[in-house]
């Protein structure tokens, strides 16, 4: 699976400052193997590029969260039915939550899990009359 130039946030690590930071994958960096429990582990490393220039990190894949911000998305399988299939703006993920702010077309927002988002198309800001 191909990463580079995907939109991901950092999740789930030790440098808890870190943890819901939005970055951009530059390249895959190889794997690495490490010993846990007596078992060989291996581990997958990307370089990220982090937002508002906080510079580039090498980061291990099981901390990457692939993420549709910034994308249109349809909602799906929502305890409230009526806004399935609803077509909405993907904002930022919260890495604590887990959950994504989403705009609806009313404009108001709600959070929900990364499952109930389906991807659609990235978002164009259209140009004109609006």
């Amino acid at each position: 699976q191909d990463w580079k130039g995907k939109q991901v946030c950092l999740v789930n690590l030790k440098a808890a400052a870190l943890n819901g930071t939005m970055g951009i994958v530059k390249e895959y960096i190889g794997t690495e193997e490490i010993i846990v429990d007596g078992k060989i582990k291996k581990i997958r490393r990307f370089l990220i590029a982090l937002e508002d220039g906080k510079g580039e990190k090498s980061i291990k894949f099981e901390n990457l969260f692939k993420v549709m911000t910034g994308s249109l998305v349809k909602l799906r399988g929502l305890d409230s039915i009526e806004l399935n299939d609803s077509v909405a703006e993907c904002g930022r993920l919260d890495a604590e939550t887990m959950r994504y702010d989403v705009t609806l077309s009313d404009g108001r927002h709600i959070k929900v899990k990364p499952a109930n988002v389906e991807f659609m198309a990235r978002y164009e800001a259209a140009g004109g009359a609006g």
